[in-house]
């Protein structure tokens, strides 16, 4: 039995308490770090809201672009990747839900 500090996938770290031989806690130990933490790993895809002061700032921003649709290609082609965390792509989103609603 021992603690370890392990960095999970999605960038939290934690300390855990692994059981067993040396050889099992060093293969859960690199099992970890390739899984989101506890947390992000409940967190349900309806939690992650984005702030609505944000997702305002961000549609002035857009707004203020000489080329919107240009923008927001660019946003979508970023949100595009496996290594996006949720509540980013769910600000994007939204921003773009908002802005298309108001055009």
């Amino acid at each position: 039995m021992a603690k370890y500090a392990i960095t999970n996938s999605c960038g939290h770290s934690r300390s855990y308490q692994l059981y067993g031989p040396g050889k099992d806690r060093e293969r859960k130990t690199a099992w970890l770090r390739t899984v989101p933490c506890p947390d992000c790993k409940e967190a349900p895809a309806a939690e992650a809201k984005p702030d609505e002061a944000l997702v305002a700032r961000y549609l002035e921003s857009l707004r203020a672009d000489p080329d919107p649709e240009g923008a927001i290609r660019d946003l979508l082609a970023e949100m595009q990747g496996p290594d996006v965390p949720e509540h980013k792509r769910a600000l994007a989103l939204a921003v773009i839900d908002r802005y298309r609603e108001a055009v």
